[in-house]
């Protein structure tokens, strides 16, 4: 069968051309846009990084949107911009200036402080809410946003339009458009031999008053302090296996024990018994949390798939990892995880 991604690969310059086109359109944006952010007036009493931050994500995905629309009064389209468009993405950006951290979200990924309290427990900390069906907020303002007689359609099955799970992102313009211009899409497609069914899926059910779908993010700004130890940054693929507080305490004990995987050495200065017995009991404590893997985010994913009631399960671990495409979203979803560390001791 005859996918949408199969027809435009079919008509891609061939040898690289298209790959380059599209880095060529992205840069050029990218350009455009600081130019803009250059040549605009502003004075450090009147910038605000939540604004600046929601006009990034919303400018980009204007800017997808943009690219992928016809030119006027033709059928002529780039298709690359149009699969990239018609294509979904969430994202959840952190930004630290000194003391200030803000994050950003959109969609159903999530932010999530690593703390450290005064008897040395692990404490996590959610900066973020996911955009979700489960966030009721979420769903109370995109109704807010449509007619009385949509409230039974706009959200569904705890989808948007019973088809979207994330209720913001970039791109997915079928819940973005209005209908005339994806009906324009509609014929593009149909001239370049795409089936019946692909371009009635453009036009979600119950599709009367777009858009439908917003990239504008939600903003978090939080004071750091001494006791903030860590950020973790995933995408729900991560966080249908674990729940915060067990990310957090697994990033904890990871960093507590990746010293032992370098050799024990006291360090040059002379010391006093009580440093000396203090450096020997955070080895003791690290031993105890060794880890297998060097690298923190690799640990995470392990235990997210290969957690069993007897410990991680190699097996179960082997299987996750070799599932094909074609089904692996029925077990799991894609994971990125980013772990961003504040540099501050443990004092453990």
């Amino acid at each position: 069968m005859w996918t949408l991604s199969n027809i435009i690969t079919n008509i891609k310059v061939q040898g690289g051309e298209s790959r380059r086109y599209m880095l060529d359109i992205n840069s050029r944006d990218i350009a455009k846009f600081v130019q803009e952010l250059i040549s605009t007036t502003i004075s450090w009493d009147e910038f605000s990084m939540t604004e600046a931050l929601q006009e990034a994500f919303v400018r980009l995905d204007q800017d997808i949107s943009s690219s992928a629309t016809p030119s006027p009064g033709s059928n002529l389209v780039n298709y690359e911009s149009l699969e990239q468009a018609l294509s979904g993405c969430c994202a959840c950006v952190a930004h630290t200036d000194g003391d200030h951290l803000h994050v950003a979200n959109t969609g159903d990924c999530r932010a999530v402080l690593g703390q450290l309290d005064n008897e040395n427990n692990w404490v996590a900390v959610r900066l973020s809410n996911q955009h979700n069906a489960e966030n009721l907020t979420e769903c109370q303002r995109i109704k807010s946003e449509h007619p009385a007689d949509e409230q039974m359609s706009v959200i569904k099955n705890n989808r948007l339009l019973g088809q979207l799970a994330p209720l913001r992102a970039f791109g997915d313009i079928m819940y973005k458009w209005p209908v005339k211009d994806l009906k324009n899409v509609i014929n593009i497609l149909s001239n370049i031999g795409a089936s019946v069914l692909i371009q009635q899926s453009l036009i979600p059910p119950k599709y009367y008053t777009p858009p439908y779908l917003t990239a504008r993010p939600d903003i978090v700004h939080h004071k750091l302090t001494a006791k903030d130890k860590f950020l973790i940054l995933a995408t729900d693929g991560l966080w249908d296996m674990m729940s915060s507080q067990n990310a957090v305490k697994l990033v904890g004990e990871h960093m507590e024990g990746k010293q032992t995987l370098s050799s024990f050495s006291l360090p040059v200065e002379p010391l006093n018994l009580g440093a000396a017995n203090q450096i020997l009991s955070n080895r003791k404590i690290g031993l105890a949390h060794k880890p297998k893997d060097s690298n923190v985010t690799t640990h995470l994913i392990r235990n997210a798939l290969g957690d069993s009631s007897s410990g991680i399960k190699h097996s179960k671990l082997s299987t996750m990892l070799q599932l094909s495409p074609s089904i692996s979203r029925n077990y799991r979803d894609d994971i990125s995880v980013t772990v961003l560390y504040f540099d501050t001791p443990l004092n453990i």
